[in-house]
């Protein structure tokens, strides 16, 4: 099993993102609308994957729509691949 898989299912994890999207409004830091339900996301700023110390810090994370999230993802991706 991939260890993010099993960081992003575990319990800690959970109990952070409600407790960080409880805190910080609903709004997209991108495109700014205002996000709900399954369309909202909590994005690790700097990537977990590469400084997996600040998985956990508040000052890491960010409401991101879906969309958002999937175009900073796949960016990072190009930006990797070159």
């Amino acid at each position: 099993m991939n260890k993010n898989y099993d960081f992003y299912i575990g319990r800690e994890w959970r109990s952070f993102r409600k407790r960080m999207i409880a805190q910080l409004d609903n709004v997209c830091s991108q495109c700014g609308i205002e996000v709900f339900g399954s369309d909202i996301t909590l994005d690790h700023i700097l990537p977990m994957s590469k400084h997996p110390d600040l998985a956990l810090e508040p000052s890491n994370v960010q409401v991101m729509c879906r969309v958002c999230n999937s175009r900073k993802r796949d960016l990072l991706e190009v930006r990797n691949n070159l």
